[in-house]
């Protein structure tokens, strides 16, 4: 009997704990949850600003080598696009004010 109360209480306690976290998972952000959002924006901003520059000149002659940059655009391109779908992702979620 003893080792019952023992699961029941245990039982208890996790559902308790589980109820608390499903409780501040729905109130407002932490600190933290603001600075991801920051975060992923400046990394989006960084990813720009490392590949500005090869960017803004004119396409090489040499079919590989217009090959390989037009690749790097695609993939900087989609890294700032996943990184500010998971920003606004966050912003959404917890009504973040501006960033």
């Amino acid at each position: 009997m003893e080792a019952h109360s023992r699961r029941s209480e245990k039982l208890r306690l996790d559902f308790l704990a589980i109820r608390r976290m499903v409780r501040d998972m729905s109130t407002e952000p932490d600190f933290s949850t603001h600075d991801l959002v920051a975060h992923l924006c400046l990394e989006a901003g960084r990813i720009m600003e490392d590949t500005s520059v090869e960017f803004a000149l004119t396409l090489p002659e040499e079919q590989q080598q217009r090959t390989d940059r037009l690749d790097r655009l695609h993939q900087a391109g989609s890294d700032i696009v996943a990184l500010a779908v998971a920003a606004q992702a966050l912003r959404r979620r917890y009504c973040l004010a501006s960033v």
